[in-house]
């Protein structure tokens, strides 16, 4: 059974290829909820993927590129990112992001032969057979 509620301290930070920190906070089949974590400069390069994320920012200011277009956004700010749409995140000063993907961005998903131009920027997060990208 998927875990309904989920405590801070219950979930472990992993390191990302970039340099990032992430930890996945809950999920179904049908959605997961990622926090990133980012230094000031952190990067989460640009990227698509076949799911839907709708992002929160909990804490910082991040330069968002979606599609070509790109904002300053600050804490409290969020954006969506429909599917296969090219984005990616630069933090303006440290920060955290909060990312949810529908449907669940299942481990096939780090897949070369379904996203080959992804090689080592894929984070596969381990034990719960998730992966995300930023």
């Amino acid at each position: 059974m998927t875990d309904i509620f989920a405590h801070a301290d219950e979930r472990t930070w992993t390191p990302t290829p970039d340099g990032n920190r992430r930890r996945v906070l809950v999920h179904t089949d049908e959605l997961m909820m990622v926090e990133f974590a980012f230094d000031k400069g952190g990067v989460g390069a640009l990227h698509s993927h076949p799911h839907v994320q709708a992002s929160y920012i909990a804490e910082g200011r991040f330069e968002v590129t979606v599609d070509g277009r790109s904002e300053i956004l600050e804490a409290g700010g969020s954006f969506i990112v429909p599917s296969n749409l090219v984005h990616g995140v630069k933090a303006l000063e440290a920060g955290r992001l909060v990312d949810s993907f529908a449907p669940h961005r299942a481990l096939r998903s780090c897949l070369r032969k379904e996203n080959p131009r992804r090689e080592a920027r894929v984070c596969c997060l381990g034990a719960r057979g998730a992966a995300a990208v930023l």
